[in-house]
């Protein structure tokens, strides 16, 4: 039966229609399309837990304000290289949460590089403190309620994104034959 399906519906390329006229295996740009938006689905929620993590430590920790800074390793994260990329990446989590790391000039960091020790940021994550800035407060817990992930919410989403191509997939010859259709009066 699977093999009947991949036949029928995976194996459809728009070169079946003459009148559309083009060397294309539409199922499988399809499929390629299902499994990269699965693949950016899973990478955006590891970064979203990721980002729930750090700021549930921070607002557990009561690490808001720069007196309260936290480090990763006080706040259990600092083998977790997913917080390490976020922190690095800058982006809305940066405008969240503060640290009181070491910050080198510009001068500092061209002596650095002339000098092979390149650091990998501007600010050493190792010996930094991590906060949450008194105003930013509430807008980091609302952050911190809105990236709930969970794991069943991602296999729910990766279902659904595959079932979708399979009715596109089913609807797809239909489709074509209409338009080819169309071409040919």
């Amino acid at each position: 039966m699977l093999k009947t399906y991949f036949e029928k519906y995976l194996t459809l390329n728009l070169r079946d229609y003459p009148n559309i006229a083009a060397d294309l295996p539409i199922n499988m740009v399809l499929l390629f399309a299902t499994v990269a938006l699965s693949v950016a689905f899973v990478a955006l929620s590891i970064r979203r837990r990721a980002a729930r993590g750090l700021l549930g430590q921070l607002i557990r920790h009561s690490a808001v304000g720069e007196k309260n800074a936290k480090s990763l390793s006080e706040l259990s994260l600092a083998d977790s290289r997913s917080v390490r990329r976020l922190l690095l990446g800058g982006g809305f989590i940066s405008s969240l949460v503060a640290n009181t790391g070491k910050k080198y000039t510009y001068e500092e960091y061209i002596e650095l590089e002339k000098k092979k020790k390149t650091p990998k940021a501007l600010v050493d994550l190792d010996t930094a403190g991590f906060y949450i800035p008194e105003d930013r407060c509430a807008d980091a817990k609302a952050a911190y309620d809105r990236y709930d992930t969970s794991a069943l919410r991602i296999l729910l989403y990766c279902i659904l994104i595959f079932a979708l191509f399979v009715c596109i997939s089913l609807a797809m010859p239909s489709l074509l034959s209409f338009i080819d259709s169309v071409f040919e009066a």
